[in-house]
């Protein structure tokens, strides 16, 4: 026997599995669509020989239908019993549309404020019927103050997608930086819906200017510092690097800032830090190419991933202190890697490099292990790295 209550939890589990196309129906106005109403449950009435044997729970299950308060109808059945006499019994809930089933599990407010939103958007924009079904919880949280202004950012961005403009400079009250990060997913989706546009190069998605992101390096010989006005350390964008002119023979790429900072002087040396996987940026530096280069991170799975991207576009490029024997000469400094690299294999690395990499996804050594290099003591790396001087 179906209670109320169990048919409700198992109308929330269908509102979850069929919310989208429901949606879709409910502003299509088409039943050709999703041609699943009405919904029937049917309720287990039980056999006369059940209902006997727990005469008291199935008239208070009986009970609890006869005071249903919700939507939909209830088809109720007679039943001639021997032993019980002539019993009304209900037998299956009918639901006819999702406005019933939102009712039913007490979302009805949510549901039909996204329909009323979603309508909203439709009658300025009739392409973003799939965009905006993507986006339920948004429209269904938006306070009526940022609902409000989403529709007008979108019309805004749709009127000047070649604007240049900085996010900052948008005239629009209330809408900021942050403001545009926080719902960047249903604006993207709905300004690309309605007005497609190919990427431009320093523009995001919305047609507005990138902010530049500077790229850290330190120069560490004296001679190639005399070319930039004596400046060792440099924050720029990587367009204004790649114009500059420097005989560079030998090239680190180093993840840790503070690890970078702790280099010395090297002759015809530079160091670039910080970059993760926007390593791939490097191969736009001409005076990159004929350098040695030798690329520093941490010991774990994302660093030999990162190491690998970089051998796709610089194939020479060497590691240092990324091998197993550092790996097991500092096991006392190891820690927890929070999230490991989702691939299983990696190209381009060495076969000593998978060895490791595979060891590290499978826990060789331990769970999820790593070693991260500003922990490896300095006398060490100076030695490895084969410069006393550092």
């Amino acid at each position: 026997m179906k209670t109320p209550d169990e048919i409700q939890a198992v109308l929330r589990r269908r509102f979850q599995a069929n919310r989208r196309e429901w949606f879709l129906q409910a502003v299509d106005g088409s039943q050709k669509i999703f041609d699943c109403w009405p919904l029937t449950f049917n309720l287990d009435i039980p056999s006369e020989a059940t209902a006997f044997q727990h005469i008291e729970h199935v008239r208070a299950w009986a009970t609890a239908w006869q005071g249903w308060a919700g939507p939909g109808r209830i088809e109720w059945v007679d039943r001639k019993w021997s032993r019980l006499g002539s019993q009304r019994l209900p037998i299956r809930l009918i639901l006819d549309t999702s406005d019933d089933v939102a009712r039913c599990i007490g979302e009805e407010s949510q549901w039909r404020r996204v329909l009323e939103r979603a309508q909203s958007i439709l009658n300025c924009w009739p392409c973003t019927t799939e965009a905006i079904a993507c986006h339920y919880q948004e429209l269904a949280g938006y306070s009526d103050t940022d609902f409000a202004r989403l529709t007008s950012f979108v019309s805004w961005l749709i009127d000047n997608r070649d604007s240049g403009l900085y996010p900052r400079q948008i005239p629009l009250h209330g809408i900021h930086t942050k403001w545009i990060e926080n719902h960047r997913g249903i604006l993207a989706d709905l300004v690309t819906c309605i007005c497609p546009q190919t990427s431009q190069p320093g523009r995001d998605v919305f047609g507005l200017r990138l902010l530049p992101k500077p790229v850290r390096i330190r120069i560490l010989d004296p001679l190639l510092r005399s070319k930039v006005g004596g400046l060792c350390d440099i924050a720029a964008p990587i367009e204004q690097l790649a114009s500059l002119e420097l005989p560079v023979r030998r090239l680190f790429v180093v993840e840790n800032i503070q690890t970078s900072l702790s280099f010395g002087e090297l002759p015809e040396s530079v160091l670039i830090m910080g970059l993760g996987y926007g390593v791939d940026i490097i191969s736009s530096i001409p005076w990159v190419q004929s350098a040695e280069c030798i690329y520093w991170g941490d010991i774990d799975t994302h660093g030999l991933s990162i190491l690998a991207k970089a051998r796709t576009f610089l194939p020479l490029m060497r590691s240092v202190l990324m091998d197993r024997g550092t790996l097991l000469e500092f096991s006392e400094l190891w820690v927890e890697e929070p999230e490991q690299c989702a691939a299983e294999s990696l190209g381009g690395l060495t076969e000593d490099e998978l060895e490791l990499f595979q060891g590290l996804r499978t826990n060789r050594w331990g769970n999820r292990v790593r070693l991260e290099q500003e922990r490896i003591p300095w006398a060490f790396a100076q030695d490895r790295i084969g410069e006393s001087h550092i």
